[in-house]
């Protein structure tokens, strides 16, 4: 079935509640450059949403004025997910945005019912996401359960601090191409990951070279290096999203090979990003960690059991 177009009266607003369209994307960047204060490209949309390669596309709600002026979005990634050894399709909630006119009047609340009805409708399994602090009562009202919550290990490098200068002093532009020389001339990359998450027998989220590639609409890296082929970004430090399986005996390499490669890209800290009973959370259990953000899912139809669902950074939309 097709979703319908919703109207809601809502603290004296006339709102309409509607699947977003392929030509309204370009309409997110003005939103969310004005309602957040940010500077995103205008290619930035059009790339995080060309989902076409899991056959969906456009899954996403917005709110429109009486004018029909986007004042609200709440947008779905679909991608495919390995549930028991079944390989269907699911997706994460992304981009959450509302015009300030929309805060503290419940609208979010039914944006989110709204976007799960649509993803339902879509045959899509479950939904999943990790909101901020600040959205969270959002989806505890909408009914989603906590599955689990994230956990950053960190290890300190002592190294030339390239990364903070660059940070401190906005010299990315600069900053960055150092960062493919220094790689290309270190590491081997290309599109193939064998998600570690699965060595372990969990649920979780599929790396195929498809998802591999859609990421490019953030600036991440794929490498393979001293045996180990490790997905990363570099924002305040190295932050490791994943990993390719490799036997226990292995861990001190590995954690060589990573320190070597921050100090190598002057990065002064690595941070691992995974959840409770991953791969990458039994091998880095003797670092100390921070806790981070609650996960939450939205079942659709499916009767399975979701206790061991897991995620490692990379699984999420801000990788």
């Amino acid at each position: 079935m097709e979703y319908q177009t919703k109207k809601h009266s809502i603290s004296r607003l006339e709102l309409s509640f509607e699947r977003i369209t392929k030509s309204e994307i370009d309409d997110l960047t003005l939103l969310f450059n004005e309602a957040r204060n940010r500077k995103i490209s205008h290619s930035f949309f059009q790339k995080k949403y060309n989902t076409a390669w899991t056959g969906k596309e456009n899954i996403a709600i917005v709110i429109k004025d009486q004018k029909g002026s986007i004042i609200g979005h709440l947008g779905v990634l679909p991608m495919y997910v390995t549930i028991n050894n079944r390989v269907l399709l699911a997706g994460q909630i992304s981009d959450a945005v509302l015009d300030p006119i929309l805060r503290g009047k419940n609208v979010f609340e039914q944006l989110i019912i709204e976007v799960s009805e649509l993803a339902r409708k879509e045959g899509l399994a479950y939904l999943f996401v990790s909101p901020s602090p600040q959205a969270v009562k959002g989806f505890e009202l909408a009914n989603w359960k906590e599955v689990n919550h994230f956990r950053t290990y960190k290890i300190k490098v002592n190294t030339f601090p390239l990364n903070k200068i660059a940070n401190k002093f906005s010299l990315s532009f600069a900053y960055r191409p150092f960062i493919r020389l220094m790689l290309s001339l270190s590491t081997k990359s290309d599109h193939n990951f064998n998600n570690s998450i699965f060595d372990s027998k969990t649920n979780s989220v599929s790396t195929s070279v498809d998802y591999v590639k859609h990421k490019n609409y953030t600036t991440n890296y794929l490498v393979r290096k001293n045996g180990f082929t490790f997905w990363f970004k570099i924002e305040d430090g190295i932050e490791i999203g994943n990993v390719s399986y490799f036997p226990p005996e292995k861990q001190n390499s590995f954690e060589k090979t990573i320190v070597h490669l921050a100090k190598l890209l002057g990065c002064h800290e690595v941070k691992v990003v995974t959840t409770r009973k991953t791969f990458l959370d039994t091998t880095f259990s003797n670092f100390p960690f921070i806790d981070g953000n609650k996960i939450f899912i939205k079942t659709f139809d499916i009767d399975e059991e979701f206790d061991s669902i897991v995620y490692n950074g990379s699984d999420f939309n801000t990788f």
